[in-house]
């Protein structure tokens, strides 16, 4: 497949907030969008993203036009308050009004949309979570993205990355919301013994 100068094709990097398979709304938008975060660790590279911006936005703007640090895609994980969001890493809200392709390591779809078909409603909703379950937020993939200048009609204009596809590289720890921090203020109890109980409260 021929890459354009706005694709890049990222190494391994990891996933957060995915919403491969399915639509959904964020804060803000006015409409529903297949949508993750691209988490870069401190040694990937920022160039490749930034030579893609730099092409998509001489093609709609020309060569004078400077892009505002406010309207930079590229962000600071440290600007964010969520797990994994670390010190020197960086992240990327990227979407796409079409679903992305999404493969696993042999480049198999993880999610054949004619597995759907004739399937009920109850099915069709376990296969989805079944493929959720593969790419959830923490895994490491790769993903290809497609920078693209926009203009807003209220006269702001900046540049984005689209999704295109992402593939499943391995797993690691998931990304969590704090829940799981907030059990390890409990002790394990040794039985169901109502005398364990009891001491607690002692």
């Amino acid at each position: 497949m021929a890459l354009s100068k706005t694709d890049v094709v990222t190494p391994p990097v990891r996933i957060h907030f995915p919403s491969l398979f399915t639509k959904r709304a964020v804060p803000g938008a006015t409409k529903e969008t297949y949508q993750a975060v691209v988490m870069i660790p401190p040694d990937v590279s920022l160039e490749p993203f930034k030579a893609a911006m730099k092409v998509a936005l001489r093609e709609k703007f020309g060569d004078k036009f400077k892009l505002s640090p406010a309207k930079n895609p590229i962000h600071d994980a440290v600007e964010k308050d969520y797990d994994g969001y670390e010190e020197g890493w960086h992240f990327i809200n990227v979407n796409a009004n079409h679903a992305p392709a999404v493969v696993d390591r042999q480049k198999k779809p993880l999610l054949d949309v004619r597995d759907l078909l004739g399937l009920s409603a109850e099915e069709r909703e376990a296969k989805v979570s079944e493929a959720e379950a593969r790419v959830y937020a923490g895994a490491w993939v790769r993903f290809h993205l497609n920078a693209y200048a926009w203009e807003h009609p209220t006269g702001g204009k900046g540049v984005s990355f689209g999704l295109k596809a992402v593939q499943f590289v391995r797993d690691d720890e998931p990304f969590g919301t704090g829940a799981s921090s907030s059990a390890d203020a409990f002790e394990a109890l040794d039985s169901e013994d109502s005398a364990d109980a009891e001491d607690l409260f002692a």
